[in-house]
């Protein structure tokens, strides 16, 4: 984030030197304490040589990409006027003519919301499950345990599993299932499988549980960046055994380190959320054009 000088909010790792660093070599580069430093991701490829970019964390790129389109359809949404027709069934109402084409632009939006909203909270999930299990992941399925490397389980478990058994047992907290963030967990999937999954009930299911797109229309498309959010929030308090903001200062001698979890809890709670609340300006990062 711009406010610690570290850079961007979506790079995956960054800290900061505990001390100096001298040259290795005479005429070297040296670098002074509290410079950053961060994950690198690096490749030699024949047409282009070595080339190498700051990482950035997958989850923090997918939820930017839901928060932006959620933000576009939530002001589609409020042009969707309705006027009232007379229907097989009595009085009723519809989108008209002229605000079909915003209406299925919203559509579109909210399918990239939707999808990228679960995106944020898989890539969160492998990522930590990956980095973090220190042996082999052991999960009962159909009354036989199963064991995996951290690298199968995240090829070979679904995301339901990943949330309310494997990471929470890595990080030794209760499983989210049965809590708040969990409902809107299902809530999230639901609609992000019956976008990938499209079925013909999603399309023209009478049902308003079962309609896809007619819960796209009644929904806040802000909720599901939300739904993802609080999965993530929820997990990371429970590990951090507290119910505040962890502050990551940097204690004598270590450097601290951003996780995602904090640059998220700051980005979108504090700047993205109150800002466009209060009508003030929202940082560069926020307000790309996607």
């Amino acid at each position: 984030m711009s406010d610690d000088n570290l850079g961007d909010w979506r790079i995956a790792v960054a800290t900061t030197l505990a001390k100096d660093l001298p040259e290795a070599y005479p005429g070297g580069p040296s670098h002074s304490k509290g410079t950053g430093v961060y994950l690198t991701t690096s490749s030699n490829n024949e047409e282009h040589g070595n080339l190498s970019f700051i990482t950035p964390h997958p989850s923090a790129l997918a939820f930017n990409i839901a928060f932006g389109y959620a933000k576009k359809a939530k002001e589609l949404q409020s042009r969707l006027a309705k006027i009232p027709v007379v229907a097989p069934g009595g009085p009723s109402q519809t989108i008209q003519m002229s605000n079909i084409p915003f209406l299925y632009d919203y559509f579109e939006q909210a399918m990239i919301v939707a999808t990228f909203s679960y995106q944020a909270i898989e890539a969160f999930l492998n990522n930590e499950m990956v980095h973090k299990a220190k042996s082999n992941i052991q999960i009962k399925r159909r009354r036989k345990w199963q064991t995996f490397t951290p690298t199968e389980a995240e090829r070979s478990l679904s995301t339901e599993e990943k949330a309310a058994t494997v990471l929470p047992k890595i990080l030794n907290v209760p499983t989210p299932k049965g809590k708040a963030p969990w409902e809107g967990f299902k809530k999230l999937k639901t609609a992000r499988d019956a976008t990938i999954h499209i079925k013909n009930k999603d399309i023209h299911q009478m049902s308003d549980s079962e309609n896809l797109f007619f819960n796209f229309l009644i929904d806040d498309p802000e909720l599901f960046p939300r739904y993802a959010y609080g999965g993530i929030e929820d997990i990371h308090i429970m590990a951090l055994n507290q119910n505040s903001i962890p502050s990551f200062s940097s204690a004598e001698g270590w450097p601290a380190l951003r996780g995602l979890y904090w640059r998220v809890l700051v980005f979108f709670t504090v700047v993205a959320c109150n800002s466009r609340d209060s009508g003030q300006q929202q940082p560069d990062q926020y307000r790309s054009e996607l």
